[in-house]
Protein backbone atom coordinates (compact mmCIF):
# COMPACT_ATOMS: atom_id res chain seq x y z
CA UNK A 1 0.00 0.00 0.00
CA UNK A 2 1.29 3.45 -0.85
CA UNK A 3 0.33 6.30 1.42
CA UNK A 4 1.36 9.88 1.71
CA UNK A 5 0.14 11.56 4.89
CA UNK A 6 0.90 15.25 5.10
CA UNK A 7 -0.36 16.60 8.40
CA UNK A 8 0.62 17.94 11.77
CA UNK A 9 -0.32 16.35 15.09
CA UNK A 10 -3.27 18.05 16.70
CA UNK A 11 -4.08 17.50 20.34
CA UNK A 12 -7.54 17.48 21.91
CA UNK A 13 -7.92 17.11 25.68
CA UNK A 14 -10.79 15.13 27.16
CA UNK A 15 -13.13 17.23 29.25
CA UNK A 16 -13.34 16.51 32.97
CA UNK A 17 -16.69 16.73 34.75
CA UNK A 18 -17.11 18.46 38.12
CA UNK A 19 -17.19 15.19 40.08
CA UNK A 20 -13.80 14.04 38.78
CA UNK A 21 -10.43 15.04 40.20
CA UNK A 22 -8.41 17.24 37.90
CA UNK A 23 -4.82 16.00 37.88
CA UNK A 24 -2.22 15.75 35.13
CA UNK A 25 -2.13 11.94 35.44
CA UNK A 26 -5.87 11.64 34.81
CA UNK A 27 -5.91 14.17 31.97
CA UNK A 28 -5.68 11.86 28.93
CA UNK A 29 -4.79 13.44 25.59
CA UNK A 30 -6.09 12.12 22.30
CA UNK A 31 -3.98 12.56 19.18
CA UNK A 32 -5.48 13.11 15.77
CA UNK A 33 -3.73 12.77 12.43
CA UNK A 34 -5.20 14.16 9.20
CA UNK A 35 -3.94 14.17 5.65
CA UNK A 36 -4.01 12.80 2.12
CA UNK A 37 -3.75 9.09 1.32
CA UNK A 38 -3.69 7.62 -2.19
CA UNK A 39 -6.33 4.88 -2.48
CA UNK A 40 -6.69 2.38 -5.32
CA UNK A 41 -10.22 2.74 -6.64
CA UNK A 42 -10.35 0.67 -9.85
CA UNK A 43 -8.58 0.16 -13.18
CA UNK A 44 -10.55 2.95 -14.84
CA UNK A 45 -9.64 5.66 -12.31
CA UNK A 46 -6.52 4.11 -10.70
CA UNK A 47 -5.07 5.83 -7.64
CA UNK A 48 -7.21 8.62 -6.17
CA UNK A 49 -6.28 10.97 -3.34
CA UNK A 50 -8.56 10.71 -0.31
CA UNK A 51 -8.60 12.81 2.86
CA UNK A 52 -8.09 10.57 5.90
CA UNK A 53 -8.55 11.16 9.62
CA UNK A 54 -7.00 8.92 12.27
CA UNK A 55 -8.68 9.57 15.62
CA UNK A 56 -9.18 7.31 18.65
CA UNK A 57 -7.91 4.19 16.78
CA UNK A 58 -10.38 4.72 13.91
CA UNK A 59 -9.22 5.50 10.39
CA UNK A 60 -11.95 7.31 8.44
CA UNK A 61 -11.76 8.52 4.85
CA UNK A 62 -13.50 11.23 2.87
CA UNK A 63 -13.39 12.13 -0.80
CA UNK A 64 -11.84 15.49 0.13
CA UNK A 65 -11.31 17.74 3.13
CA UNK A 66 -14.37 19.73 2.03
CA UNK A 67 -16.58 16.65 2.57
CA UNK A 68 -15.96 16.39 6.36
CA UNK A 69 -19.40 17.81 7.15
CA UNK A 70 -21.14 15.17 4.95
CA UNK A 71 -19.77 12.17 6.86
CA UNK A 72 -17.10 9.65 6.02
CA UNK A 73 -17.18 7.29 3.04
CA UNK A 74 -15.63 4.49 5.07
CA UNK A 75 -13.98 3.72 8.39
CA UNK A 76 -11.79 1.00 9.90
CA UNK A 77 -11.32 0.33 13.61
CA UNK A 78 -7.56 -0.19 13.94
CA UNK A 79 -8.02 -1.56 17.47
CA UNK A 80 -9.86 -4.53 15.94
CA UNK A 81 -7.89 -4.77 12.69
CA UNK A 82 -5.54 -7.57 11.73
CA UNK A 83 -2.77 -7.09 9.17
CA UNK A 84 -1.33 -10.04 7.25
CA UNK A 85 1.67 -9.73 4.94
CA UNK A 86 1.45 -11.71 1.71
CA UNK A 87 4.55 -12.97 -0.06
Amino acid sequence: MTCNIMAENQVDALSITDDEDESEEDNVRLYEKKGILSKWTNYLHGWQDRYIVLKEATLSYYKSENDLSYGCRGAVSLAKASVTVRS
